[in-house]
């Protein structure tokens, strides 16, 4: 578990890192864009142009996890992604509905996240999704329900 890949902006409540970046959109792929420097959902200056993002992508292609579940907030879903029966466990285990979560790349293109990064690149050695909590959860949600049902969706006892 890695409780927090941006610990600049977990620290000051921000989605940006001490650079600007969303870290969220700084990933290497095709729908990786620079545009709009200086807003919150700046890419970065580069595709893995951030320390966080590269150090990330480091650990999972040495670790190569079979479950992946990148959490946010506030959209309250589970990201379609093409990976049905472990989306429709993590749906059913933390109670959200799954739709389509997009982050503005261009039509055709992977999203510059973390999740498409790992199933473009390493998707024959697991799966990524992206978990959207609600704006406000409960400390009892994120810890224990959320926490067991991840748990339950990877079938890890």
């Amino acid at each position: 578990m890695v409780p927090t890949m941006n610990p600049d902006g977990n620290a000051r409540g921000t989605r940006t890192n001490g650079r600007g970046v969303d870290l969220n959109r700084n990933w290497p792929t095709s729908g990786w864009s620079g545009a709009h420097r200086g807003t919150r959902y700046w890419g970065g200056p580069r595709p893995a142009s951030e320390p966080e993002t590269r150090a990330m992508r480091d650990f999972l292609d040495q670790v190569r996890p079979d479950y992946i579940a990148s959490i946010h907030q506030p959209l309250r879903a589970i990201g379609r992604g093409g990976h049905g029966r472990w989306e429709r466990r993590l749906a059913r285990h933390l109670d959200l509905p799954r739709r389509h979560l997009g982050v503005g790349n261009p039509s055709g293109t992977d999203a510059p996240t973390l999740t498409a990064w790992y199933d473009s690149t390493l998707g024959e050695h697991g799966v990524a999704t992206t978990i959207e909590y609600a704006a406000r959860t409960t400390h009892r949600y994120r810890t224990r329900i959320a926490g067991r049902g991840i748990a339950r969706a990877a079938r890890i006892r």
